[in-house]
């Protein structure tokens, strides 16, 4: 037999092949003491084996032998019973089939088991030792015969019974206790709530799903403190903390968050539920929703502040004293109005507080209301402050005392002190402003509003209007004493939609026709049917704006109508839509005239030219002094105008502004002769706004000044646009030379070794954003206008002292070339200009290099070989820029001094492989080498250039291939490192 496992259906399992071994079981004593049931039945349901225990519910073991399981089973168990058996399972499965059951386990024994059954016995008809009703657990397993696998045959079931009655009416008993306090917490209006120690919820009870909308399942393995306010959570658990120190039950409110959204206010008593080891097992909650309670409560002390605010803040005293005459309240104002304190007088008698002469009057009145339940007003009541000051005040009583939130007489105080000094302070006030009237420096008056005659008026109101006096002025019309009709109506509108008028300028008429400006402020009091009106004498101001006016808006040289008066009447014109044309009308060369005859003389050709202007056009016209040398004419009533067909008319126009010019001006002793320069545009098809017409009329006019003077252009867009880019270009080159936006960056020069020989200073312009603005922009503009001088002088100063600087830093001096332009080279102050630099800058001339053009030379060869001649003196290198360009004759390089030819980047740039490039090249270097120069090519960018260049015995080298321009700072660092 195998050896026995340590449960019964193991055991069961044990015996499952040896149907005889259970009478011979060696342990079948101890298995009939067992309570539990041991049974085995065959294939057919019928019992071969019963333990005694079955004989405590009335039936014999040894009767039921034989007979099949159904009769001990209770009658409605047995359809479940018989369909859940293992027999009916092994019967619908098979036998001998190897897939197992569907409730059943396979063992390794090759023993199914069931899984348990729960059935009921049916008492025995014998006695019984237990009288409830049987409740088993059946735990069986069918038995074989045979070995494992298709072979077995199915032998019978063995299996135990073991009651359970007991457990399962405590079971129902607990959960009819269940129920009665669930039932119990469902209704209650609180909430029932167990928290692990550390908060953890355990346990919610139904009442939390109706009062804090959440279910009270799903809240369970939440923490608290998760739904508390997080105002409120530190205290909340605080509590917790102190209850779980010391367990005396605490209370605590705290703001719970419903499943809705909102807090809701909780009160909560919290208890330690401990076992028998005083181990901290629970908390026990016990919460109550009291959010409406706090409400309510909030409502009332929001009530009670509202009325303490409100009574605090009134000017009046109040006061409640019970029927003997004692104060039971005071309000807080009776500190400031007689110093005391409530609680200093609370309690004691109102008479205390009055005048010892006035309390009878007081008692009096009191007991003759009180009687008669009637209320009344005592007036003119002396008190006395603390400080011994007497006031006077108004009493208002009022019985109150049948009322239950009062339940005594109601006394209002208003202090009355100050009541007479106003009458006093108002009758002066009157008196002072009366005499304030009278004297006034204003006029002032009263107007019938119906009538619109003079009611009232000062001593100034009637003698601003040129009156002797009051009686004479006082009667007559408003209207007659205002000179304008149209501004009196306009006056008029205004009162009647605004019901005043403010500082409203209008010109007056006195009684001897003269008349006046003056400004006048005016209200209606509609109730009163009058108007009240001041009037000020404005004639004085009026003059000096007008003065103000002519300065802005005239040129008080010439008197004429300035830029900005020119503008306003454009504006004016443009409003109402009239088509004109203007004419500006330029001076040429009046700079010129200006070095000539003096700036003095050149004013009064201006003045005169003006006083010619202004007799020539019609008075509808308009001549305007623009600015400097230029006069703008606005010719008004020109009709249709059509620019295709009438430009006759146009030439016409100009040629009659320029006869104006044709006799020579006599300034002094001076006859001056005048050409001018004119441009012209027609509203609206040159210009729609003041400025674009004055923009595109000056610009015509410079294009005219461009073809020589003495010239009219009419508008054209495409040249006007140029001019207008050029001008500007010229103002921006003008700002920079004076804002110092000129900076200069340095390209080396190297040998064939390619260290550094020598620097070429390149001039870049920093416009103001911090771009670069390129120099073939500027450069040819800044010599057309000669501003090139200006940036020549700032480029060889520039570079004289950076130089010095490096030198005086300790880095190695080198040469820096500065290029002259051919306009530089040929100016009259060149020499001196070097000169200065130099001395300026202290820089060693040896160390500074020009470079000129073969054009620079040319132009005027002979100056320019002087000037050679100078600068060589002086110390300073001197080199031909971009050689071979130009048009010089070889035969003359002998006669100038220089020290350098710089081959043009045009030759190296074919270099090598084009075969023109190549000769030239090698001829100059062949050329310059005779004459004793050195040789230098600039915008070297390749390898294969510069190997040529080598070759051919060329000595320095300028580009690319070595370095670009650089910032002063970055070829410091280049130098340091040399």
């Amino acid at each position: 037999m195998p050896r026995p496992h340590g449960s019964v259906s193991q055991r069961g399992c044990a015996v499952k092949h040896d149907e005889s071994a259970i009478p011979g079981f060696p342990y079948l004593e101890l298995v009939h003491e067992l309570p539990d049931i041991m049974y085995k039945i065959d294939p057919e349901g019928r019992f071969t084996f019963l333990s005694n225990s079955i004989s405590r519910w009335g039936h014999d073991p040894c009767a039921l032998l034989g007979r099949h399981f159904s009769e001990v089973i209770h009658p409605e168990d047995v359809p479940r019973v018989t369909r859940e058996s293992v027999l009916a399972t092994m019967r619908e499965e098979g036998a001998c089939t190897d897939e197992p059951p569907r409730i059943m386990d396979e063992r390794r024994t090759g023993a199914r088991i069931t899984k348990h059954l729960k059935v009921r016995l049916k008492p025995g008809p014998g006695p019984r030792s237990v009288h409830r009703e049987p409740h088993y657990e059946v735990f069986a397993t069918g038995t074989y015969a045979g070995g494992n696998g298709s072979g077995r045959v199915l032998s019978g079931t063995f299996g135990i019974m073991r009651d359970v009655s007991e457990v399962e009416s405590g079971e129902r008993a607990l959960v009819r206790t269940e129920h009665y306090y669930r039932r119990l917490t469902e209704d209650s209006t609180d909430i029932v709530s167990v928290l692990a120690h550390d908060g953890t919820i355990l346990f919610k009870s139904e009442s939390a799903r109706r009062i804090l909308g959440r279910d009270p399942v799903e809240m369970i393995g939440s923490h608290e403190t998760e739904f508390v306010h997080w105002d409120d959570a530190a205290a909340f658990s605080a509590v917790l903390e102190m209850e779980w120190v010391h367990p005396i039950v605490h209370s605590v409110a705290y703001r719970f968050l419903h499943g809705g959204g909102e807090w809701r206010v909780l009160e909560a008593t919290i208890k330690r539920v401990s076992d028998a080891n005083d181990a901290t097992a629970c908390f026990v909650l016990n919460s109550r929703d009291i959010t409406e309670m706090e409400r309510a409560r909030g409502q009332i002390r929001e009530s009670a502040k509202k009325f303490k605010t409100i009574v605090g803040h009134l000017s009046e005293v109040i006061v409640i004293v019970d029927a003997a005459g004692d104060i039971e309240y005071v309000s807080e104002i009776i500190e400031p109005m007689l110093g005391y304190t409530p609680i200093q007088i609370a309690g004691t008698s109102i008479l205390d507080l009055f005048h010892p002469r006035d309390r009878s009057v007081i008692m009096e009145r009191l007991n003759m209301w009180v009687s008669s339940c009637r209320d009344g007003v005592i007036p003119n009541i002396r008190v006395c402050t603390r400080g011994g000051v007497q006031k006077t005040v108004e009493i208002a009583v009022c019985d109150l005392r049948n009322d239950p939130c009062i339940g005594g007489i109601l006394l209002n105080m208003r202090d009355t002190t100050d009541k007479t000094e106003n009458e006093r302070a108002r009758r002066r006030s009157e008196n002072k402003f009366r005499t304030l009237y009278e004297n006034a420096l204003v006029g002032m008056m009263t107007i019938d509003l119906s009538k619109r005659t003079i009611i009232a008026a000062n001593d100034m109101g009637y003698s601003l209007f040129g009156h002797a006096s009051k009686d004479e002025f006082i009667g007559l019309p408003i209207q007659e004493k205002i000179a304008d009709g149209q501004r009196w109506q306009e006056i008029r509108s205004a009162l009647r939609e605004h019901g005043e008028v403010r500082n409203a300028e209008v010109l007056f008429r006195r009684t001897d026709g003269s008349t006046f400006w003056g400004g006048i402020t005016a209200k209606v009091f509609a109730g009163e049917g009058i108007i009240e009106a001041i009037v000020i004498d404005i004639t004085k101001s009026k003059e000096n704006e007008e003065n103000v006016f002519r300065l802005r808006h005239y040129d008080p040289l010439t008197e004429l109508p300035n830029k900005q008066m020119l503008a306003l009447l454009l504006q004016r014109e443009i409003l109402h839509n009239n088509k004109f044309l203007l004419m500006c009308i330029g001076v040429d060369r009046f700079k010129n005239i200006n070095e000539m005859f003096g700036i003095g003389a050149g004013d009064e050709l201006l003045k005169a030219i003006a006083d010619k202007l202004r007799l020539t056009y019609f008075k509808k016209d308009v001549v305007s002094h623009f600015e400097g040398d230029k006069f703008v004419v606005l010719l008004l009533g020109i009709g249709t105008f059509d620019r295709e067909t009438d430009l006759d008319r146009i030439a016409k126009i100009a040629k009659k502004a320029q006869d104006i010019f044709a006799d020579t001006f006599s300034i002094g002793d001076a006859q001056i002769a005048v050409t001018t320069s004119i441009g012209l545009v027609v509203y609206p098809d040159d210009g729609t706004t003041p400025e674009s017409l004055l923009k595109n009329c000056e610009s015509a006019m410079y294009i005219a000044k461009g073809r020589g003077g003495k010239a009219f252009h009419y508008y054209d867009g495409a040249l006007n646009e140029k001019m207008m880019s050029r001008l500007v270009l010229e103002r921006q080159i003008s700002r920079a030379i004076q804002e110092n936006e000129f900076v200069l960056h340095y390209q080396p020069k190297v040998d064939a070794m390619g260290r550094i020989a020598g620097l070429e200073a390149l001039i870049r312009w920093r416009a103001p954003s911090g771009a670069f603005v390129s120099p073939a922009e500027f450069i040819p503009l800044a010599e057309k206008n000669g501003m090139i001088i200006d940036i020549g002088r700032i480029a060889l100063e520039t570079a004289c002292a950076q130089g010095k600087r490096w030198q005086e830093a300790g880095i190695a001096p080198v040469r820096i070339a500065v290029n002259l332009s051919p306009y530089q080279f040929s100016h009259e102050d060149l020499l001196r200009d070097i000169a200065g630099a130099l001395a300026k800058t202290g820089l060693d001339p040896q160390w500074l290099e020009l470079e000129i053009t073969e054009s620079g030379i040319m132009n005027d060869e002979e100056d320019g070989v002087r000037k050679l001649g100078e600068i060589h003196r002086m110390g300073i290198a001197l080199s031909i820029d971009d050689f071979g360009t130009g048009y010089s004759s070889l035969s003359k390089l002998r006669l100038y001094p220089l020290d350098a030819l710089k081959i043009d980047k045009s030759f190296v740039d074919y270099l090598p492989g084009d075969r023109m490039s190549e000769t030239i090249a090698a001829a100059i270097v062949t050329l310059g080498h005779n004459l004793g120069f050195k040789l230098v090519a600039e915008g070297v960018e390749t390898r294969e250039q510069l190997d040529f260049l080598v070759k051919t015995g060329c000595d320095l080298f300028q580009g690319y291939l070595y370095y670009k321009p650089l910032a002063p700072e970055d070829v410091e660092r280049f130098l340091e490192r040399a």
